[in-house]
């Protein structure tokens, strides 16, 4: 095997060759000649010399077909063995280092039987490739003299060759025996040839001939390939005798020299070869004395390039391509997208167009590694055009295709974004290198200048290891300052007979002084890699650690959480995938263990029923595309779960129309109605408020429809119109208005006039951000308020560090122009986004509220405009721990492993005196104050009546003992308060509230504890 570098590896895996090929040939020959013997006498009469002028004319003809060859039958560059039966093809496929067993292409015959020219040789058309050839010689000689000429033709009727630009070897037939129109092709399908198919090949107006003897041969000569040679010599010689002894004639010396004259010229040729650099095959002629060249050109171009995707919403975008490449760095040429249109079905049209930088094919590794350069331009030769210039590595194996850097700029050509690449190669083994992106550079612009123009940078490394995880990550934020950079570093977990090596192990995350910010590690299971166990620094010696199980099929089996909470799952029986029952461990004494299920449809993965702890149903129906079509909530159904009413929510979207040939036609735009009723204790709701949705092909909410009562009419009201540009984004939003027909229908506003009605109008940057907000205001200028928005770079204070700058003025601002500073706000921002620092103003008086992070970006402080600061302190989990405050003074929390707040330390009480909060798992039991009665939670059991099961079923506060009960959506429908007055306990009185809620969550009834009711209505 070559080694690709040097040499030759020696031979390791034997192929086990056997026969190269199987070629059967045919000859028939004709030849007729003509001699005139003539003797030479001495003056004794004795012959000396005989010779026998003459002249010859001769004509062979033959056919060679090959059965058994060498080829590469599926396109991946190795040749395969290769036969051809009468039922297809046997093939044995190269595997690179040894041969597969035999395989069947099926591929069906011609269907011509033999082909005959003239009673000559017949043809077998059922072979793997056949060639005739056919020869005419004419030789005469006289005397010393002697010359002849020949001329050739060769044609190929059958050849197995790629013609339509798929890399894979089609079966290929053009007749020599009569004049078709056309080649006959059986095209490769990767494991078999498809049906015969006729492909045109017009009359090349000429014949494809010398205009001599070569159209003397029987049958056609526009077949697949034709050559034409011809060929002469010429000789002429002398005898000179010289006897041995010169006075004696009885013996002598003949000495013959001769001269020879040849030569020879290519014909007329005809073939199979890409003559426009399409990559496809044309069929190429060129005529002997004819100066030009003439093609079929093939006319499968852009055939098999995606065209055309119609979405099913309505939209469809098409693809445009053109052939980039024959160059000295790039030989072949390749079909590259050019342009995307995208429609939405609506009127909006939004084109993208693509250019390409220079091609590079490496020859020594034979491979395109690819353009250097990519060019995205959208809404080109509009004021709002903007492109995106990606370049890559394109000149190295190992990094081909790898972005270097990305650039975004405006129609001027004004750069408003750039990110750059670093690579490093590392060595991995002998002649294996691993491109390591290194570095990523950001760079920020204010629009204004060239990609040299940045105004910030800001960068992140990396570092890997021999797998290609990465080790190391710092980000460097901003780079006047090392104080804000953090390190990253991975370690990971690797079981290499099982090939798992990238199961992070430990992250850990620290300052540039070196300090602990984050620390996390995990374990996993031997052979499948699962996550066992993560685990948390809090700080100190205090760890949070989650635990995990996992059953055969690698579905979780149970969870628990840092404090011991668990979570049980059973799976589904019959695809051992779905949650079917969730159980936790809260012991008996604590009303537990709760556990709810659920029933799913296995066509979708959907939940169809599903029972919560309360034992409260809900059930979901779907149509035949899985989207949800009706829920029926906890009362809409019977304690069994049968439905009582009418779906609380029923969808219903539109209806595919199909055209002539039954394809479904989109119906656009689409639309959704969503009905929702106000099922309630009180019975199931009547008549219920429609929604209706519609979305444009590309999925955007372009209309809302709900139903409403105006002026004591009932109709719909319509969002209004909205506007998009020609980067899609939204301009214009008209204001909503009101119809009493076509309820369900669309309503064109497009078509209407006066639309958009008062719109609000916005305004962008290339890069998406808003630079102006106008709406509707007959009493501002121009009958419209503006806010407008501008981004630059600044400092907060003079001579400080730079930051993003915006500068935004409302619309009074923008009244008085500005006058006074009225109505400006100006934000400085970090290179994390973070707001450094709020300006405002009074009267032209700047306010600043200064804002300050750790290197987590997690707010630390805030300084007023009077210099009065607030300090907030975190674990090594992020969460608070500490606030202090000029007016509360200092504030300290406690948590526990899970989260659960369990302390408060205020400036109001000393230490050891905070409010402390105890829990059983994550279930709040107590509050304990230290100055005041303690607060005490009871939960219901599972099976609790009154919906308590897991709820908060009793509260002892200092007042005095409340009971709750809850609704079948968990609402509060009852509440009963025994108020701890100065009375005997046995006379203190109690109080009960009742509440009737509805499924949207509105009050529909109240009775007040003395009996009285208060009752809600409310419109469509």
């Amino acid at each position: 095997f070559n080694n690709g570098v040097n040499g030759f590896a020696p031979q390791a895996y034997p192929l086990g060759v056997g026969t190269v090929r199987t070629i059967d040939n045919e000859n028939v020959s004709y030849q007729l000649a003509y001699t005139l013997p003539q003797n030479k006498q001495d003056p004794e009469g004795i012959t000396v010399k005989v010779q026998s002028p003459g002249a010859s004319l001769g004509l062979s003809y033959g056919v060679s077909d090959s059965s058994y060859d060498r080829m590469d039958i599926n396109g991946d560059g190795l040749p395969d063995r290769v036969s051809r039966v009468g039922g297809g093809f046997l093939v044995s496929l190269n595997l690179g280092y040894r041969f597969s067993s035999t395989i069947t292409w099926p591929s069906g015959g011609w269907g011509v039987g033999n082909i005959s020219n003239d009673s000559k040789v017949d043809i077998n058309a059922d072979a793997l490739q056949i060639n005739e050839n056919a020869t005419y010689s004419l030789g005469a000689s006289f005397w010393g003299i002697g010359g002849g000429a020949s001329y050739t033709v060769a044609r190929g009727i059958m050849a197995l060759q790629d013609i339509n630009g798929d890399g894979l070897a089609d079966q290929i037939l053009k007749r020599s025996d009569r004049s078709d129109n056309y080649f006959q092709v059986k095209l490769n399908r990767g494991n078999s040839f498809g049906e015969t198919e006729q492909w045109n090949a017009p009359a090349w107006g000429r014949a494809v001939a010398d205009g001599n003897i070569a159209r003397w041969l029987p049958g056609e000569n526009d077949t697949i390939n034709y050559t034409a040679t011809e060929s002469y010599q010429l000789t002429a010689g002398v005898v000179i005798m010289i006897p041995l002894i010169p006075i004696l004639t009885v013996a002598w010396i003949d000495i013959a020299p001769s001269v020879s004259l040849s030569g020879g010229e290519g014909g007329s040729a005809l073939t199979l070869g890409d003559i426009n650099g399409d990559g496809l095959a044309d069929h190429v002629l060129k005529l002997k004395d004819d100066q030009g060249v003439y093609a079929r050109v093939n006319n499968v171009g852009r055939t098999n390039l995606l065209k055309e995707v119609r979405r099913p919403l309505g939209g469809k975008f098409t693809l445009e391509y053109e052939l980039e490449g024959n160059t000295v760095a790039m030989p072949q040429s390749q079909w590259v997208m050019t342009r995307v249109v995208l429609t939405d079905g609506m009127s909006n049209t939004y084109d993208t167009r693509y250019e390409y930088g220079d091609g590079y094919h490496d020859r020594y590794e034979r491979e395109f590694y690819g353009f250097d350069e990519v060019t995205q331009t959208e809404a080109r030769t509009t004021s709002i055009e903007r492109s995106i210039t990606q370049t890559f590595y394109n000149k190295n194996y190992y990094l081909k295709s790898r972005q270097k850097q990305s650039v975004t700029k405006d129609s001027r050509g004004a750069v408003w974004a750039k990110t750059a690449n670093t690579y490093v190669l590392t060595d991995v083994s002998a002649g294996s290198k691993f491109p390591e992106l290194r570095q990523t550079d950001t760079y920020y612009y204010d629009g204004t200048t060239g990609e040299n123009g940045s105004v910030k940078q800001t960068h992140q490394k990396f570092s890997y290891d021999v797998y290609g995880n990465i080790l190391t990550f710092v980000d460097a934020g901003e780079l006047f300052t090392t104080s804000d950079d953090i390190t990253a570093t991975i370690t990971y977990w690797k079981e290499l007979p099982a090939y798992i090596v990238n199961k992070p192990e430990q992250l850990l995350v620290k300052d540039v002084g070196g300090a602990t910010l984050r620390d996390r590690w995990a374990t996993y299971e031997d052979g499948t890699g699962n996550l066992k166990t993560l685990t948390r620094q809090i700080d100190g010696n205090r760890k949070s650690k989650w635990t995990m199980t996992y059953d055969d099929y690698g579905n979780i089996k149970a969870i628990s959480d840092p404090v011991g909470y668990t979570l049980t799952y059973t799976y589904d029986s019959e695809v051992a995938t779905h949650v079917i029952k969730a159980e936790d461990n809260f012991p008996g004494s604590e009303g537990g263990p709760y556990y709810s299920t659920a029933v799913y449809d296995l066509k979708f993965g959907q939940v169809l029923r599903s029972t919560d702890i309360n034992g409260n149903h809900r059930v979901n129906s779907y149509d035949d595309f899985g989207r949800p079509q009706a829920v029926f909530g906890p009362y809409s159904l019977d304690a069994g779960g049968t439905p009582q009413c009418a779906a609380t929510i029923e969808f219903s979207n539109s209806i595919p129309k199909y055209d002539t040939e039954g394809r479904s036609v989109p119906v656009v735009p689409a639309g959704a109605v969503t009905k929702n009723r106000s099922d309630s204790l009180l019975g199931c709701g009547e008549d219920p408020i429609d929604t209706v949705t519609f979305v444009d092909g590309m999925n955007r909410l372009i209309q809302t429809k709900k139903e409403t009562d105006v002026n004591g009419q009932h109709g719909m009201n319509v969002s209004g119109l909205v506007v998009f540009d020609a980067l899609g984004r939204l301009v214009q939003q008209g204001q909503p208005l009101f119809r009493t027909n076509n309820r369900y229908g669309f309503e064109d506003l497009a078509a209407q006039p006066n639309q958009p009605l008062n719109p609000s109008k916005f305004i962008f940057d290339p890069v998406d951000r808003t630079t102006m907000v106008m709406r509707p205001d007959s009493s501002a200028p121009g009958g419209y308020a503006r806010t407008t928005t501008t981004y630059g770079f600044g400092s907060v204070n003079a001579g400080g560090p730079l930051y993003a700058k915006i500068t935004m003025i409302d619309p009074e601002g923008n009244r008085v122009n500005g006058a006074n500073r009225r109505g400006t706000k100006v934000t400085f921002k970090d290179v994390s986004n973070n707001v450094v620092a709020a300006v405002q103003y009074n009267n032209g008086a700047s306010i600043t509220t200064a804002y300050g992070y750790d290197t987590l970006n997690q707010l630390t402080e805030i300084r007023d405009a009077m210099g009065n600061r607030t300090t907030i302190e975190y674990d090594l989990l992020g969460r608070r721990t500490a606030i202090t405050n000029p007016d509360t003074g200092r504030t300290e929390y406690g948590y526990d492993a899970q989260g659960n707040l369990i302390s408060k330390l205020t400036a109001n009480y000393r230490q050891g005196k905070e409010i402390k909060y105890a829990y059983f798992f994550n279930r709040l039991k107590k509050i304990v104050y230290p100055f005041s009665v303690d607060v005490v939670y009871e939960y219901g059991a599972m099976g609790s009546s009154g919906n308590q099961a897991g709820r908060i079923s009793k509260i002892i506060d200092e007042s005095g003992v409340e009971e709750r009960y809850y609704g079948r959506l968990g609402e509060v429908i009852k509440e009963i308060k025994q108020v701890n007055a100065k009375t005997p306990p046995v006379q203190r009185k109690t109080f009960t509230t009742e509440y009737v809620f509805d499924s949207f969550g509105r009050m529909l009834e109240m009775t007040y504890p003395d009996g009285e009711k208060q009752y809600y209505a409310y419109d469509n």
